[in-house]
């Protein structure tokens, strides 16, 4: 299935808030010659997994964000790592490059592993890093709360496996911290793909 497939299976997504917010947030940040990217569920169902979410996850520069909170258009209620638009209620999570959160790896630039879905309307992480992001989430949740925590982003990975193993290759997670790159060439492995 196209993402827009999955989406619109789950409601008229032409009227989704998450889209409604994203095309608000893709004007300022565009406007204002900001890179972001999009990460998270809404970046998994964009690569086609089913994936319910309710928020929308930014990835922007600390200092960026600074700026567009300090002088918040009225859509926006800002706050340090978090915002919502008050048109619809949308939550939005932001996260800065470099971030650790006690992971395997940094959060990575937005620049780095954007790309633009004018379909979708907005910028969002590439496949082969949100999955090395993911696994990271994963790892990190798995270590620190267990499955129970973590089992969602290990779903997200055998997903996005499961939808795009052709296209993927062993060396695509070279670049990625060896634990991570480890870690989904044993999912994928399990999985069968």
């Amino acid at each position: 299935m196209t993402p827009r497939e999955i989406l619109d299976a789950n409601g008229d997504f032409r009227r989704s808030p998450l889209l409604d917010s994203l095309g608000r947030l893709d004007a300022l940040f565009t406007g204002e010659g900001i890179p972001y990217a999009v990460v998270g569920g809404l970046a998994v169902v964009r690569h086609g997994a089913p994936r319910t979410t309710l928020d929308v996850d930014i990835l922007i520069e600390e200092a960026d964000w600074d700026r567009i909170r300090r002088q918040a258009p009225e859509f926006l209620d800002a706050g340090i790592d978090h915002a919502r638009d008050r048109s619809n209620g949308i939550e939005i999570d932001i996260l800065h490059p470099g971030d650790e959160w006690e992971m395997e790896m940094a959060m990575p630039h937005p620049a780095d592993i954007s790309e633009t879905d004018p379909d979708l309307g907005g910028s969002f992480i590439g496949l082969v890093p949100l999955l090395a992001l993911k696994c990271a989430v994963y790892r990190s949740k798995l270590a620190e709360h267990g499955i129970e925590i973590a089992a969602k982003d290990l779903a997200d990975i055998t997903s996005l496996f499961q939808a795009h193993h052709a296209e993927l290759r062993r060396e695509d997670f070279a670049a990625y911290p060896r634990p991570i790159a480890e870690a989904l060439r044993e999912i994928r492995t399990n999985l069968g793909v």
